[in-house]
């Protein structure tokens, strides 16, 4: 009891709060030897960078839900209505902001009669097709590794399901191996 009185109030006790906790997720699209990539620019970003089209789960929505409005938004391209397969799972843990990122990337289908658009605006400058070499070659210019490492190993053949994260006092991200 008296630990519980000593926790200032409007703290949460033994969890973290909503605040620090991030859903994403990410569409892995794959058309005829190609990868699907947007060059995006977010305001914290240092320079920008190629990845996967995804963002932020929205209050409501679900992961597949939002993997098709992220598609849209960031690409023009309408996924199509077969259920998409999870690739893999990316954890960044920042113990000291307590901000938890878990991402869901999903292999997922658009339709083919489309093209992405050229121009989606806001932070994505470009959404296109980029053939499977060129794709690790520009995921690897990408500073934040948990953005890159993943997609990377996928393209390669590595089917690694679970990317853990960790964010040193310094604030560089560094993978945890498992044990």
């Amino acid at each position: 009891r008296d630990s519980l009185e000593s926790v200032p109030q409007g703290e949460e006790i033994g969890c973290m709060s909503d605040v620090g906790n991030i859903s994403v997720v990410a569409g892995f699209v794959e058309a005829q030897c190609e990868v699907l990539l947007v060059h995006q620019q977010e305001p914290t970003a240092p320079r920008p960078y190629w990845a996967l089209p995804g963002g932020r789960v929205e209050p409501g929505e679900t992961l597949l839900e939002t993997l098709a409005r992220e598609l849209f938004e960031e690409t023009g391209l309408t996924s199509s209505r077969v259920s998409p397969a999870l690739l893999f799972v990316t954890e960044v843990y920042d113990p000291h902001d307590a901000t938890h990122m878990v991402a869901f990337v999903f292999r997922a289908r658009v339709r083919p009669d489309c093209s992405p658009i050229a121009n989606p605006g806001g932070s994505v400058h470009e959404a296109r097709f980029v053939p499977l070499h060129d794709a690790i070659a520009k995921l690897e210019e990408t500073y934040y590794l948990p953005m890159s490492e993943p997609p990377v190993a996928l393209l390669r053949g590595n089917h690694i399901t679970f990317w853990p994260y960790l964010v040193s006092p310094l604030g560089i991200v560094q993978r945890i191996h498992p044990l």
